[in-house]
């Protein structure tokens, strides 16, 4: 019997993980598109001379997913990890960096 099963971990049905799909697919955008606005990431003609400004709407995209689902992807987690993630992991002595050996 696996850890998941012996925690009665209930996960959510498949239309309840449409519907929030459909919620991020609209937020995480506007998020972005306010932020990108704010930030003035592409304000003037020069800014789209390189392609650093899609770098910066992706990282701004990515942060503003985070800002959005990071607290409750923390909490979450910690519930659904195994239960030996959790034990302090010690290496053997005779524990060797190299896969072949020295």
């Amino acid at each position: 019997m696996t850890d998941l099963t012996r925690s009665n971990l209930l996960l959510a049905s498949r239309w309840r993980r449409l519907a929030a799909t459909f919620i991020d697919a609209t937020l995480v955008p506007a998020v972005t598109i306010f932020l990108v606005m704010i930030l003035d990431v592409a304000e003037q003609a020069e800014d789209f001379v390189d392609q650093w400004w899609a770098v910066h709407v992706v990282a701004i995209a990515v942060c503003s997913y985070l800002a959005l689902n990071g607290y409750t992807l923390y909490q979450n987690s910690s519930a659904s990890r195994p239960s030996f993630i959790n034990q302090q992991q010690t290496a053997p002595m005779s524990f060797c960096a190299f896969p072949f050996g020295n």
